[in-house]
Order: C-alpha cells, then structure tokens, then sequence
C-alpha cells in the first residue's frame, strides 16, 4: 500500500495483486460488487468481472484508492505500443516522441507507452466525493511516472468514447492532447485516443 497525499488529503492506492488469499479475493469480490459508476457501465463491468483474470494473467494492474478507509475510485494500467500519425501532432510533441519512438520513415511513429485502460470514481454510498477527478490524474500521473524510472517511456495515454464531449474537455483541460482515434472491437464505438508526456 502506498499513501498519497494531495492539498491536505490522503489517498491510501492498494495493488489489486497484494491481495492473495481466498479470503481476501472473496472480499474484493463483495468490494466491487458494490462499486458504482452510473456514468460509465463499462468501468463497472470491467472491475467486476474482469479485474482479477487480467492481473492473474499479467495483461494490466489494477490499483484501488481509498479515502477516509472508503473505496473511493480505481485504474487498471497496461503497456501498450501505440502508433502516432506525425503530420497529426505539434513538432514539439513531435521532437519529445522521437526520443522513445520507432521512426518506420513514413507517417507514423510506434511509440511505446502506458495505457490508462480503465479508471473510475466509486459513486456508491456518496464515495466519489472524497476524491476530485483531477486527483484521480494526479495519482495516476505519479504512479506513470514511477514506472518511467524503469521501464523509460515518454507519453502515457487513455481512450475515450467521442460522444463524451464533458469527459474529452476535462482530459484537454489536465494536459492530454488528441492524437488519434479508432473503432472499438467490441462494440464498433468511436474511441479518441488521448497522450499526456510523463
């Protein structure tokens, strides 16, 4: 378990992975059980149903913040190479990429990175008021940069559905930058692809 502190409050970030025996996963279970995001279905869906075979099968990490003792929000992070279309990004992002990235000589740049795959406030029981999106962010930013002090790595990303329009201005306003978009597999949404440097 790691403590956070931010502007006077402390948030208590937990591996999904630190808990290991029958009685513990059991208590997890009935923990997202009760996890609520009426804003997203998906993130409730992925927690309680897919959280746990990911971590076993080292596909992501998923970490759990709690507030005041309350499960207060969560995010699952994975590596990911992404491709970066050069003629769609600024020559300063452009510059920063080309440190990290594979340079194939045509338009695109594969770029390894970190994805933010999943990440959600826990409305349930009043507890998303004990954390702020934006500290939500910040917590993952200082976990992504922990894993830069090993791994390297310039951008971290995150995907968001395109009819979002709240969701996108909040992500621009805490410093991501549209780089690209893609078609779900699973359910053909448009998704816009989001970077933040590390």
């Amino acid at each position: 378990m790691i403590s956070i502190g931010i502007d006077g409050k402390t948030f208590s970030v937990v591996r999904l992975n630190e808990f290991s025996s029958e009685e513990e996963i059991a208590a997890v279970k009935s923990l997202f059980s009760g996890f609520s995001c009426p804003l997203n279905e998906e993130v409730e869906s992925f927690l309680r149903n897919d959280a746990l075979g990911f971590e076993c099968r080292n596909q992501s990490v998923t970490y759990l913040i709690f507030a005041e003792n309350r499960f207060t929000a969560f995010f699952t992070l994975a590596n990911k190479l992404i491709q970066v279309q050069k003629s769609k990004i600024s020559k300063t992002v452009l510059k920063r990429l080309l440190r990290t990235a594979e340079d194939s000589g045509g338009d695109f740049l594969n770029v390894p990175s970190v994805l933010v795959a999943q990440l959600g406030k826990n409305y349930a029981d009043g507890n998303n008021s004990l954390i702020t999106g934006q500290e939500l962010l910040l917590i993952i930013h200082y976990f992504v940069r922990e894993i830069q002090k090993y791994i390297g790595g310039a951008v971290y990303f995150l995907e968001c559905d395109s009819d979002r329009h709240k969701v996108i201005e909040f992500y621009m306003r805490n410093g991501f930058v549209l780089f690209s978009e893609r078609k779900a597999k699973s359910n053909g949404v448009n998704l816009l692809q989001f970077m933040k440097k590390i």
